[in-house]
């Protein structure tokens, strides 16, 4: 849903030639680009088709449903390798190649080592062809093996796109039913973490044939020169690798175990984002931190465990080639033999390509593998949830001319505009409209609008139920709808009401198809159009929400903006329709989202519109207009069911359709229910008369499971009557950092797991490490040196018999050669253990404290924060930032230390044994600091591009999953994948990058070590006669180390690198401006308020510094226990002034507001917020038990949440919960009614028992019946408290001791009732009294006036008794 238009830019590699591919030489003029400036999004190439989303999705759904067609039990692995598995064995062919080079290399050193033994017969021509050799094999492997790993890594990110975007339209398609087995933190995972798996996971597959073929013919040659002795060797090695399979495979396990905690901590994390603010309200950031922390504590105490097992695996690997030398050695020692330098070095270049491949790339298959496998399992039950029945939905994709799939667009919606994106450019933005319209020219006359039917349509449209039967789960013998019947023909508007939870919305669920029937049947035909009674309202501007996709038609799209009543609040608007309303539509009041979400629903010419509370957000005023011009006069011949607690348009409707406990009560037009008895006087004015009078009892039903609510996500936002003129800033794109990763970067992250001392002890462990692996070599070379010149000197006095007395020949002491390499051996051994898991362990609580860190920035930021970014961008941190901390950085980073250290004391011991090395080495090291400075000056920002784009991906997760009903309703399940594919084309174009930035480094780095083996090689050569053959082996064979070595130990340099950027965004949300302190010196005074009186002198308020005054110089007292009613129309400004006592943004100027006489600015926010009690316009539950819901801080006894639930009539209800109380509450409470969720919100402010009470728009979607009970509620249970109540409903606050109107920000009257409404129509309550209509305007002045009457004639007696 977003609003941006990228140019298109063709990808060279596509037109690149076979040199061109192989040194990735046409990335380099993006590189220059780089060098230069910041890259942007638009330098970025467009994904070739064969990576784009759309091909990949449709090539694996079509092995997939041929998967699920085939087999009773369907296995995604089988499609994936029905799919892509015969390019992928191909990839093993060079692979083979690249390790038949590696293999050669220790060979040709042999013979090279021999022509510096004594006496030896290899020619110096023989000596540099085998120079030359092992410099063309250091060159051909590397070139070779980037293309592996490019074409690998590659193949790895086309299941990860194409198992993505399955994903989400699989979430497009889920039941209700399959909606409670999944969670927004499993979806989020699924798309962040599991399918990361796919990166990794198959480039070492081909080792797990590749490792054994290998150890049989390295096998062979080392018995050729060790003989039986390399048996030993290669039995540790044997031996190590089940070892190393099984940590493998338990890492594995632990991983599986920590991605389900992290599944519940994303979701936690996901709805306490978009609850933000009434967390705030209530103080609830302490009881939420505390199940964070949990939370995470669990999921890290599963990452501890699964690290020691990777721990455990790298120390094998690191000291696997020191034992196996010292078992070889020691053998081949005790059995006589004398060591050779050609022999020794021979053998341990041997064991470090089998160590490569049998232990370090065979154990990493085997984790990957399993890991891979795990992550499909899980995408794959995903995969395997049940399905709505949907006839909107489409499965058969379309092809272009070209043959082309195009993201199964159907028939109809082909040509849908509307979500500007780079996968379909939107003309819904006209040129002509760019400036801001005019709406005196816009607006409407006062006339009915109709929508035209299409000629095109046969059939007539209707709705018909008969006997219908329904619920939501199917484990249950409840019905949630029982035996309905109705029909509505061609051109008529059906009224169902019916109390909170009668299945008002199970109904309009059944018609949707998103509730199955059990029994009965229902004939929807017609094309259908559904608003929902939770407004949907996605990031992008109001034009685009409201045509979402279809083409733009300008007068039949201004007939409806005035027909829903908005044409003043775009007007109001800065950018009129083309003003962009934020993630969630933070911009927007809850009147004018609901009205929006209204208009989508009418601007699709429909056949049948189902209408569900669209009236309930709005006042009396808008209501009547959308009634008449829109319902009643734009649709008025359509098919409408209209959901609504608004009884006074009951009169107008064809039918009335009355519900009550999921079953109809009655259906008939008005006087046919009026013959029967039906006073519907008596629902209009509820309370009036006995429950034996009304139509609408008491009871409530909770059988169903779900509601129509569901989605996997319901971002309950409760922001609702701010300002039309934008008051909250616009969203804006994502902050990206400039330049390198600081070193403050590194620091922060390396000092907050153990500290500074931690890092000091790291850094000693390292060095002592280090310095004895490179002894261990040197001590071998040393040795065998000895060995070679005591058996030369024996080999001359055996030749030339001398045997003179007195005479001794040199011995080689073996004993203390074997015992100091023992020693040492056994110390690397120890060291490098120590050293992992110690690097490990502080990696993890390095992570781990971030995240504590950054939650506590992040919950103690001000609201406008959450306002002005969108929930998948903050999850973002969450998921896949934090993903990165534990899993991959860590060891990522342990062996960049680890190959760094060897790669420099490689070079320096080279150096040392042989100065002409230096030579040609510092022009060498100067290149490749120079290349490498240039690369990462593009890397960065490629991977930030990388990490930025994915944000979107997120965020229009959560958007879809908020409006799925609306999204399945509308039939834009294809609008919406094709952007969503638009997003991860525009991610996959970043990772792209990624992937050949990185080959383009890791190739010419390739070329500076195969050119440091050939000066190896060649000036030892040269320099013969300065060398033994031990100094020459212990050279050549760490030269040819260092290709894999250096190489490696780059390619990890630039990733960390990379991965530190997710350290760096982390870092970033750490150092979030929070509020002011939740605590200060200052303290209330004890029992603070009092009273609750409230003082407002000269206040002004605004959401952010910068931004307009959406509340401006207010001055006025409310007294303690008045009870205020606040009105005004949409965008007046009235829930700011709620915000405003709350100091959810700080007070303007010299202004001040006290309570009880405290100036609440001078206490701290939890000492103010704690003792005002809120109910929200928009219920928020969480998941998790109900008792927790009411009383997360464990504070009142059951008998005092058991009355509460009786004065909000939810006892019975809950009493026929299973568990009661304890009853776990599906994810946002979606298996509670809308209504029903704000009767919980109204419980849990009856347990707080504060002296002031403030009530947002509360009963808007509960019937009046229902309102009725609960003002009863309200006035006996908050008698003695302040009540400021915010309302739409004017009978709500009529009898309140005084209104305030609010108007433009500003309080225009402020009296009481009956006064006010003396003025009459000059007045501005009087005029919304007015719009009311003659009898009910009546009824209020009445009201209004005996509530006057009755009060002064108590205050009269008061002062007689006094």
């Amino acid at each position: 849903m977003d609003s941006k238009v990228r140019a298109q830019k063709a990808n060279p590699m596509a037109t690149a030639n076979a040199l061109s591919r192989l040194l990735f030489w046409w990335l380099n003029p993006l590189f220059k680009v780089g060098y230069k400036r910041k890259l942007e999004e638009d330098d970025m190439f467009n994904v070739l088709y064969e990576d784009s989303s759309c091909k990949l999705r449709t090539d694996l759904e079509r092995a997939w449903n041929m998967e699920k067609s085939n087999y009773s039990k369907p296995r995604l692995l089988r499609a994936l390798w029905r799919c892509y598995g015969k390019g992928w064995i191909l990839l093993g062919i060079p692979l083979v190649l690249e390790e038949s080079m590696k293999v050669a290399q220790p060979l040709l050193m042999s013979r090279l080592i021999l022509y510096f033994s004594p006496g030896s017969h290899v020619t110096l021509t023989e000596a540099y062809l085998c120079a030359l050799g092992i410099s063309a094999c250091a060159l051909l492997s590397g070139m070779v093996h980037h293309q592996i790993y490019f074409l690998t890594t590659r193949w790895g990110w086309r299941k990860k796109v194409a198992c993505c975007s399955m994903i989400y339209k699989k979430a497009l398609r889920l039941s209700n039913t399959a909606l409670l087995k999944t969670t927004t933190g499993q979806i989020v995972n699924l798309m962040s973490n599991d399918v990361n798996r796919f990166d990794l996971g198959f480039q070492f597959i081909h080792y797990l044939w590749i490792g054994p073929v290998e150890a049989i013919v390295v096998s062979a040659i080392l018995w050729r020169e060790l003989g039986p002795s390399c048996l030993a060797g290669l039995g540790f090695m044997v031996f190590l690798f089940p070892v190393q399979s099984a940590m493998g495979k338990l890492f594995s396990k632990f991983r599986s175990q920590t991605a389900h905690r992290t599944d519940e901590r994303v979701r936690t994390m996901s709805e306490i984002i978009s609850a933000m603010r009434v967390i705030k309200m209530y103080t609830w950031e302490e009881p939420f931190g505390k199940l964070v922390a949990k939370q995470r504590r669990c999921e890290v105490q599963k990452i501890a465990k699964a690290v020691t097992c990777q721990g455990l695996n790298l120390t094998f690997s690191f000291i696997s080639v020191r034992v196996i030398s010292l078992l070889a050695f020691l053998t081949y020692t005790l059995l006589g033999n004398t060591i050779t330098a050609s022999k020794v070095f021979t053998a341990i270049a041997l064991y470090n390509v089998l160590q490569f491949t049998l232990l370090k790339f065979l154990p990493i298959a085997v984790q990957f593998l399993s890991e891979v496998l795990i992550a499909i399992h899980r995408i794959q039950n995903f995969l395997l949830l049940d399905e709505v029945r949907h006839p909107a939905l489409s499965d058969a994709p379309e092809k272009n001319e070209d043959g082309r799939p195009t993201s199964n667009l159907r028939k109809e919606a082909k040509g849908l505009q509307g979500f500007s994106n780079n996968a379909f450019i939107s003309h819904v933005h006209d040129e002509q409209d760019k400036a801001k319209p005019s709406f005196s020219e816009k607006a409407m006359p006062d006339v009915n609008y109709t929508l035209d039917k299409s000629p095109s349509l046969v059939i007539i449209p209707s709705v018909v139920a008969s006997n219908l039967s329904a619920k939501w789960d199917e484990s249950k013998e409840g019905q949630t709808l029982k035996n309905v019947n109705f029909k509505v023909p061609d051109g008529q508007l059906l009224t169902v009401v019916g109390s909170v939870g009668s299945g008002k919305s199970s109904l309009l669920s059944v018609l949707l198809g998103e509730l199955p029937t059990s029994s009965g049947e229902v004939k929807v035909d017609g094309q259908v159009s559904y608003a929902a009674q939770q407004s949907w309202v996605f990031s992008s501007t109001v034009r685009q929400n409201i045509v979402f996709g279809l083409p733009f038609e300008r007068l039949k799209y201004w007939k409806i903006i005035d027909c829903c009543g908005l044409s003043k609040d775009l007007e109001a608007m800065p950018n009129g329709d083309l003003t962009l309303v934020g993630d969630r539509g933070i911009t927007l009041s809850g009147g004018q989202k609901a009205r929006i979400n209204l208009a989508r629903a009418v601007y699709r010419d429909a056949d049948i519109y189902l209408l569900d509370d669209p009236l309930s957000a709005v006042d009396a005023k808008v209501g009547r207009l959308i009634f008449e011009r829109c319902i009643q006069g734009m649709l008025k011949n359509k098919v409408r069911i209209l959901v609504t607690h608004q009884l006074q348009y009951l009169i107008h409707s064809d039918q009335i359709l009355i519900m009550n406990e999921g079953k109809q009560l009655a259906v008939g037009t008005y006087p046919e229910l009026l013959e029967q008895g039906f006073a519907f006087s008596d629902l209009i004015y509820a309370g009036k008369k006995d429950d034996s009078q009304t139509v609408l009892p008491s009871k409530r039903l909770l059988q169903r499971q779900s509601s129509i609510r569901s989605g996997v996500l319901e971002a309950l936002d409760t922001i609702d009557d701010e300002p039309a003129d934008n008051t909250a800033a616009e969203e804006q794109d994502e902050d990206r950092f400039e330049g390198g990763v600081s070193l403050k970067v590194y620091w922060d992250y390396l000092t907050a797991g153990f500290g500074k001392l931690g890092l000091v002890l790291s850094l000693v462990l390292n060095v002592v490490y280090q310095g004895s692996y490179v002894f261990t070599d040197w001590w071998l070379a040393h040795w065998a040196a000895k060995e070679e010149e005591y058996l030369n000197i024996r080999t001359q006095n055996t030749s030339q018999n001398i045997s003179e007395k007195g005479t001794t020949t040199p011995t080689v002491d073996t004993n203390l050669y074997l015992y100091v390499f023992t020693g040492v051996t056994v110390a690397v051994v120890v060291l490098s253990t120590v050293r992992t898991l110690f690097m490990f362990y502080n990696c993890i609580m390095a992570s781990h404290n971030l995240h504590n860190t950054m939650f506590h920035a992040i919950i103690r930021t001000p609201i406008l924060f959450f306002d002005t970014n969108p929930v998948g961008r903050i999850l973002n941190r969450f998921s896949k930032d934090m993903g990165q901390l534990d899993e991959q950085l860590p060891w990522q980073f342990v062996e960049f230390v680890q190959y760094t250290l060897l790669t420099v004391g490689v070079v320096v011991m080279v150096g040392v044994v042989n100065p002409w090395v230096f030579i040609p080495v510092i022009p060498l090291l100067l290149i490749f600091l120079y290349i490498r400075h240039y690369f990462l000056a593009t890397s960065r920002d490629v991977k930030r591009l990388e990490a930025t784009t994915r944000s979107p991906v997120f965020s229009h997760l959560s958007a879809t999953l908020q409006g799925l009903s609306t999204i399945r309703a509308l039939a834009a399940d294809t609008i919406v994948q094709q952007e969503f594919d638009a997003h991860q084309d525009l991610h996959s174009e970043a990772w792209f990058l990624f992937l050949c930035t990185t080959r383009w480094l890791a190739i010419r780095l390739d070329l500076l070590t195969a050119a440091f083996v050939t000066s190896v090689t060649f000036c030892s050569v040269l320099a013969a006669s300065s060398l033994d053959g031990g100094l020459v082996g212990l050279t050549v064979s760490y030269s040819i180390v260092v290709t894999v070595f250096f190489q490696w130990t780059v390619r990890l340099s630039t990733e960390v690198e990379t991965m530190m950027t997710s350290a760096e965004r982390v870092l970033e949300y750490t150092k979030l401006d929070p509020e002011v302190q939740p605590e200060t010196k200052v303290q209330p005074p004890t029992g603070w308020p009092q009273h609750g009186s409230i003082e407002l002198q000269n206040a002004s308020f605004s959401y952010s510094k910068d931004g307009p005054q959406v509340l401006k110089e207010l001055s006025e007292s409310i007294s303690a226990q008045e009870k205020v009613g606040i009105v005004g129309r949409t965008g007046a400004g009235k829930s700011s002034l709620m915000h405003m006592l709350l100091r959810m943004a700080e007070i303007e100027g010299l202004g001040s507001i006290s309570i009880d006489g405290v100036d609440i600015s001078t206490i701290g926010l939890f000492d103010l917020r704690s003792q005002i009690s809120v109910i929200p316009q928009d219920p928020v539950l969480f998941s998790g038990s109900l008792r927790k819901n009411l009383d997360p801080f464990d504070q009142h006894t059951d008998w005092e949440l058991w009355s509460a639930l009786e004065q909000v009539q939810l006892k019975h209800v809950v009493g026929e919960l299973s568990m009661a109380l304890e009853a776990e509450l599906a994810e946002c409470g979606t298996n509670f009614s809308v209504g029903q969720r704000q009767l919980v919100c109204l419980a849990r402010a009856l347990l707080r028992r504060t002296k002031i009470l403030i009530i947002d728009e509360a009963t808007a979607n509960v019937d009046p019946r229902t309102d009725e009970l609960i003002q009863q509620v309200i006035r006996s249970r908050f008698e003695h408290c302040t009540v400021l109540t915010i309302a739409h409903r004017l009978n709500t606050v009529i009898d309140s001791g005084r209104i305030m109107v609010i108007a433009d920000g500003r309080v225009v009257e402020f009296g009481e009732p009956y006064r006010l409404l003396e003025a009459g129509d000059s007045g501005q309550l009087g005029r919304l009294v007015a719009e009311l209509g003659t009898d009910e305007a009546a009824r209020m002045r009445s009201i209004a006036r005996q509530c006057f009457h009755r009060k002064h004639a108590e205050l009269e007696t008061m002062d007689t008794r006094l």
